[in-house]
């Protein structure tokens, strides 16, 4: 398969990964949007059942006043009439608002206010007739009847309302008990999908590694057979110039010597024959030359594949670090807008449920950081400076400020050397150590962490795969933390290894291997050496020139 196929390959992979998150981010955030849409309807519906109830209580108070001041005639009973009427007109009003996309509701809002309102007046025309005790007695009856159409109304709307919010309750729970599914089914899928990049973006990278080898390896052979033409020109050159010479003597000798133009003769077929052996070679020489020249410019043509190959890869890991973490930034915006706007429309249950989402999708928001920050760590530029160390310690120390506040922690700052590094990416690295030391502190005890730095040489470091002839930057951190089996000092190291329960211990497993990259960039080495529940402590060996 040539490195363009491959290139193809994995532009399909990342096109299939982000139609899959965008596929899936769609459909969550439409169940979601349906979800809210029926809580509001719900809400809705509530509104005017409210609206109707009060609607309902004031006309059965006004009545109440009514026939009490009509009993007693203590004036404290006489209803305020045109406050009733124009609280009534309000809610009226008001359920004509909510309802006036119902059509069926709408009709019966109109009826009910037009009830309500003979109602009201006939309360008013009572009251003017109050001397009139005939009057009086067949208009309470009457009144009555006017009362019960007005509470039917009421009713027959309370129904309907009834079975709408019935619909839209079961609408809604049905949406909550699938909506959790549905975005676990995302993060899942977004998972797979992200795993499945970094392994396939791992794999390119040994493969262009391995053109790198190819093409220096073929630039090496190159040179070697260039020389060899060179010196081949050279001697046939030198040829051709002991041939001229021996065509003058043999010119000379024929002018001289006609006696033997028959030898002469001879010695000329020698010549002519040497001579065409020698333009027979030189002719080989142009065809080797030729030769050579298609291979360089093979060569060439794998160089700007390479070139290109570096840059895709680079713009993949670019569009990860961007692209891919926005369905990310998606699933945690509406999972807290959920938890934060929708809590009391959620069973206990589906508050959960979302927590757990909105942690799941932090835990993965953290793994594409440092599977980016470990990738960064092999393509980004290299670049060495001297630096006092002790400078870039005490930066990391101010950025943990808060954590070791918080715990009570002690960083010891010994000594410091200066040491020939890639500042960044060294940063990197003690930020790494250190707040691994304070992650995975003993909860019972304030964490004490030290770190010194000296030059040391072969002779001092215990027989480690280093160059004698070299002196070392000996950098030393050590914590008095939950520490680990010794078995495992050079698991530790690796992409994805954690040692602890992720439930009490949160972290993606990345952190070390990021470390022991950044140390093979500076071709040194790390050791790592614990006791369970006795505290860790890291070496790190950096060339110190």
């Amino acid at each position: 398969m040539t490195i363009k196929e491959n290139h193809t390959n994995i532009k399909i992979v990342f096109l299939f990964a982000i139609i899959s998150l965008l596929s899936l981010s769609v459909f969550s955030f439409l169940r979601i949007k349906h979800l809210v849409e029926e809580s509001v309807l719900v809400n809705h519906t509530q509104k005017i059942k409210l609206e109707l109830n009060k609607t309902l209580s004031i006309l059965q108070e006004v009545e109440s006043n009514q026939r009490a001041y009509l009993y007693t005639k203590d004036p404290f009973f006489f209803p305020d009439i045109v406050s009733a009427r124009n609280n009534l007109i309000y809610h009226l009003n008001n359920i004509a608002s909510l309802t006036q996309e119902n059509p069926s509701q709408k009709i019966n809002t109109s009826e009910l206010k037009t009830a309500v309102i003979i109602r009201i007046d006939y309360i008013q025309k009572l009251l003017n007739d109050i001397n009139n005790s005939t009057t009086i007695t067949q208009s309470l009856i009457t009144g009555k009847k006017l009362m019960n159409d007005v509470t039917n109304k009421i009713i027959k709307m309370e129904s309907e309302e009834e079975l709408l919010m019935q619909s839209h309750t079961l609408s809604m729970n049905k949406s909550v008990s699938l909506t959790p599914l549905f975005t676990i089914s995302l993060i899942i899928g977004s998972i797979v999908i992200l795993i499945s990049s970094y392994f396939k973006i791992i794999h390119e990278l040994r493969k262009s590694d391995l053109l790198k080898l190819k093409i220096q390896r073929n630039k090496n052979e190159l040179e070697f057979t260039n020389k060899l033409l060179v010196e081949k020109k050279n001697e046939n050159e030198k040829r051709a110039a002991e041939l001229n010479v021996v065509n003058m003597e043999l010119a000379f000798q024929n002018n001289e010597k006609e006696n033997r133009a028959t030898e002469l003769g001879i010695a000329n077929k020698e010549l002519v024959f040497q001579n065409k052996e020698k333009e027979n070679r030189a002719a080989e020489l142009i065809v080797a030359n030729k030769e050579l020249a298609f291979q360089n410019k093979e060569k060439e043509n794998r160089a700007a594949e390479l070139i290109i190959a570096n840059k895709e890869l680079e713009s993949f890991t670019y569009i990860s670090s961007h692209d891919l973490q926005e369905p990310l930034r998606q699933i945690q915006n509406f999972a807290s807008r959920i938890i934060t706007n929708e809590k009391g429309s959620l069973s206990d249950k589906g508050i959960v449920y979302f927590e757990k989402i909105n942690n799941a999708a932090n835990r993965m928001q953290t793994l594409i950081s440092d599977l980016l920050a470990y990738s960064r760590s092999t393509f980004e530029e290299r670049k060495f400076e001297i630096i006092d160390l002790g400078i870039i310690v005490e930066q990391v120390k101010s950025e943990f400020q808060e954590t070791i506040e918080s715990k009570n922690a002690i960083i010891e700052i010994g000594e410091m050397c200066s040491a020939l590094v890639i500042q960044f990416q060294f940063r990197q690295l003690m930020h790494n150590l250190v707040g691994n030391a304070l992650k995975f502190s003993n909860p019972d005890v304030p964490p004490h962490i030290k770190i010194t730095s000296s030059i040391t040489t072969l002779a001092q470091t215990n027989n480690l795969p280093l160059n004698p002839e070299k002196e070392y930057c000996h950098i030393s951190i050590t914590d008095n933390g939950i520490g680990f089996e010794p078995q495992y000092k050079d698991r530790i190291f690796e992409v994805f290894q954690r040692l602890h329960d992720k439930q009490k211990i949160s972290g993606t497993g990345i952190g070390l291997a990021i470390v022991k990259k950044i140390v093979e960039n500076h071709n040194g080495f790390i050791t790592a050496s614990s006791q369970l529940n006795e505290g860790a402590s890291f070496d790190v060996y950096i060339p110190n020139e």
